[in-house]
């Protein structure tokens, strides 16, 4: 599944979602069926989100105006609008992908990496529910899976950035997959299995996996089908949260174990039995899933170790593997460790390596046996060598028939080593090689119409190139073109879908982006969607121009209530203006700048009272020098100041009353 905008993504949090499909972070309600869901009302972290989301925005346009930043910006805008979670003022959580036993895992936008124009801003982020969370060692398991999956880089296990905490939310970054959960993938083919050499292939990417941790002396101990993802380039293994160190590592290490999270239907006898880890736990849990992939069944009915041990189930052998291969599963779903396979490594390739039927090793016994020269040979045994020609070509022909053509191959070139000059070996040869073709050239066909039925793109590719390889051209061709109607059709579905997903979230700049994008889709559905979301839009745009000028006009008059010195009267319009939602920021602004001027004019008004108090003291006493100078001072602290006023008022008439007073003579 291609990710990135607009396109929803296969990751491996395809697993299954939580029974109650909801998980709570920082008290607001996740929906794991469409987005990050705001609660029906404002809650304090609601309301922390909102504030780090205006800080964000506000950073932005303080800081740059580069297109990244703007993109980052105008992503801010929309995630506040649409009250979406975002963790450390940079990860916007934009969809619930799945959960597991540790947590929720979300896909999401990583700003930082919009601001630097990456091509591709999506990441994957697991938070921890608050089961796990409340853990005392919780933080340690998260630190250890991010840590534990750096030592343990390798193409087939999945990629961990970093880990965080944001408040009480503890989560951890990763790549963000592009394929289809094994769980899923399993449930698609239920009661019948994969195509066998599918199927053999994930196990083989799973095994060599498993056994990179194993060298490392990490054992997996959870690896189930919702820990495993299956890509264009392999399967990947996932969430080594719980993982847990063999006996040769230091026993001081913290063991995740001990927090009881395994998985029932893929727990080892002695996982349950609290025994100490072995890659041997790894090696049952992967042979339950090699028979899953294989027959589409639980090889014990879904039931617990020790439950199959007490009914004493035995798994039903799988018809399409040979003899060996089924010795080799047998042995690796073995309930008791003892009479397990003990080694990964062992495990994976006796079941997926491809070994020589007993007539081809015939075959090349006689081949090797001649390699000592031909002529020689024939001197020395004379008839008992041309029995064994005959024998050899009998063989050959009977596999032939049998429709084993690999044998007949085999058996026709011993013959030719033997006697270069046999016609029947030789016609032999071109029989198998064209019944070796056609029998490839039908597999491949076959993968091919497989492939398309599970919408896997990257195996239909593979599959024509293949057919390319071996000659069928134009054979191909009516496939590309079948591949290329098929890539359409998906595409216009997946614009569809989301197209119905961003109406029932009334995001019409969504739709309207999503139409830009596919300009060409005729789908009357999709085209009525794009009216209905141009006419809202317009809609919405027009009242966003009203609600601007009603902003503009109350804070005009709030501007002139705070000139004239009547707080209230420039507080309640303030107030009214913030309420608009237009301008948060600038509203935010007036109303601090508002109470700043009321508690400084309040801060001055007590200090012309204390001012005014001793010049109304020395006007008792008849010293109006004294009194006019503090009733100045008072007015200097509050212009027109009534009682200062009048104090110096009373105290220059008293003066000029005692000046009337005095005679000269």
């Amino acid at each position: 599944m291609k990710d990135g905008p607009g396109q929803p993504p296969h990751s491996p949090q395809d697993q299954q979602a939580p029974q109650d499909n909801k998980t709570r972070i920082q008290g607001r309600a996740v929906d794991a069926r469409t987005r990050v869901q705001a609660p029906a009302k404002a809650t304090p972290a609601a309301a922390q989100a909102e504030i780090q989301l205006t800080r964000i925005r506000q950073a932005i346009r303080e800081q740059n105006s580069s297109q990244g930043f703007l993109r980052a910006k105008q992503i801010a805008d929309r995630a506040l609008a649409a009250n979406k979670i975002i963790l450390n003022n940079r990860f916007v959580l934009e969809a619930t992908l799945g959960a597991g036993g540790m947590g929720t895992v979300y896909k999401a936008k990583d700003l930082r990496k919009v601001e630097a124009s990456d091509p591709n801003p999506y990441v994957a982020v697991k938070v921890l529910n608050d089961d796990f969370k409340n853990h005392p060692n919780a933080f340690i398991t998260l630190q250890r899976e991010a840590s534990r999956s750096h030592i343990l880089s390798h193409p087939n296990i999945v990629t961990v950035h970093d880990f965080d905490r944001d408040g009480d939310v503890i989560y951890m970054t990763m790549e963000l997959l592009q394929g289809i959960g094994l769980e899923p993938l399993i449930r698609q083919h239920k009661g019948k299995g994969l195509e066998k050499a599918k199927a053999l292939r994930i196990v083989r990417e799973i095994g060599i996996a498993l056994a990179h941790a194993h060298q490392k002396h990490i054992i997996h101990s959870d690896l189930k089908p919702g820990n495993i993802f299956v890509c264009a380039d392999g399967a990947k293994v996932l969430d080594f949260g719980i993982a847990r160190l063999t006996s040769q590592t230091a026993a001081s290490d913290f063991d995740a174990g001990s927090l009881g999270a395994l998985t029932p239907a893929y727990a080892s006898l002695e996982m349950f039995n609290g025994e100490d880890p072995h890659p041997a736990d790894d090696v049952y849990a992967l042979a339950i899933i090699a028979y899953e992939l294989l027959a589409g069944e639980h090889p014990y009915q879904r039931k617990p170790a020790g439950i199959a041990l007490k009914e004493k189930l035995r798994p039903a052998p799988i018809k399409s593997l040979t003899k060996q291969q089924w010795k080799t599963l047998e042995r690796g779903l073995k309930l008791r460790r003892a009479e397990r396979i003990q080694d990964i490594t062992q495990f994976y390739k006796g079941l997926t390596q491809r070994r020589r039927s007993i007539k081809g090793l015939l075959a090349a016994t006689v081949l090797i046996s001649a390699l000592g020269g031909t002529i020689t040979y024939r001197y020395l045994v004379g008839d008992e060598l041309d029995s064994r020609i005959a024998e050899t070509y009998s063989r050959g022909q009977s596999c032939l028939t049998n429709g084993d053509f690999t044998c007949a191959l085999d058996s026709a070139k011993a013959v030719l080593q033997l006697d270069a000059s046999h016609q029947a070996a030789r016609a032999l040869q071109s029989a198998a090689e064209d019944q070796l073709q056609a029998q490839q050239q039908n597999e491949l066909i076959g993968q091919f119409e497989s492939c398309i039925h599970s919408a896997d793109e990257s195996c239909a590719k593979d599959a024509l190139r293949r057919l390319k390889e071996v000659g069928m051209t134009a054979r191909a061709a009516e496939l590309e073109y079948r591949l290329i109607q098929f890539q359409s059709q998906q595409a216009q579905e997946q614009i569809m879908t989301q197209a119905r997903e961003c109406a029932s979230q009334r995001d019409w700049v969504c739709i309207i982006q999503l139409s830009e994008r596919a300009p060409e889709l005729g789908n009357p559905e999709f085209l009525e969607l794009v009216t209905q979301a141009q006419q809202a839009r317009a809609q919405e745009q027009q009242a966003l121009a009203e609600r601007r000028r009603e902003f503009q006009s109350l804070v005009n008059r709030a501007e002139a209530c705070l000139a004239a010195k009547d707080y209230s009267c420039a507080a309640r319009y303030a107030q009214n203006a913030l309420s608009l939602g237009v301008d948060r920021i600038a509203a935010q602004s007036l109303v601090q700048r508002i109470d700043f001027a009321k508690e400084e004019y309040q801060r001055n008004l007590q200090r012309a009272e204390n001012v005014l108090a001793k010049g109304q003291a020395c006007f008792a006493k008849k010293n109006y020098s004294c009194a006019i100078a503090s009733s100045e001072s008072a007015l200097e602290f509050v212009p027109d100041y009534a009682p200062a006023l009048e104090l110096r008022r009373a105290s220059q008439k008293a003066v000029e009353e005692l000046k009337s007073q005095i005679v000269i003579e």
